[in-house]
């Protein structure tokens, strides 16, 4: 994990300007930058609240994944029970864009 921190770190201070975010200095180059964003899957608190979480998230990439929203137990948590409200709150976060509209 060290590692992969050195290796963003590294690649952010080599590519960005001041005031430039990772995702538009990764497209300037065809890169895509993204996250795994934590949502309100198992009933902890939802980090997609936390107004610098979100902002971080919505400003410095280009894609999001969901690190657990769309696993089977949090979409499917009963018989009859469905639950997408964590993964529509990534979509709204990204205010529904798809990966290739999602351009800085």
């Amino acid at each position: 994990m060290k590692t992969i921190c050195l290796a963003i770190a590294l690649i952010s201070a080599s590519f960005s300007l001041p005031g430039q975010t990772l995702g538009s200095a990764g497209f300037q180059r065809a890169l895509l930058i993204g996250a795994a964003a934590d949502a309100d899957e198992f009933g902890e608190p939802n980090r997609l609240l936390e107004p610098a979480y979100a902002s971080t998230l919505g400003t410095q990439y280009t894609m999001l994944e969901p690190e657990n929203a769309m696993k089977w137990n949090p979409i499917h948590p009963a018989q009859d029970t469905y639950n997408f409200e964590p993964g529509d709150m990534l979509v709204a976060l990204r205010g529904g864009a798809r990966d290739e509209d999602a351009r800085p």
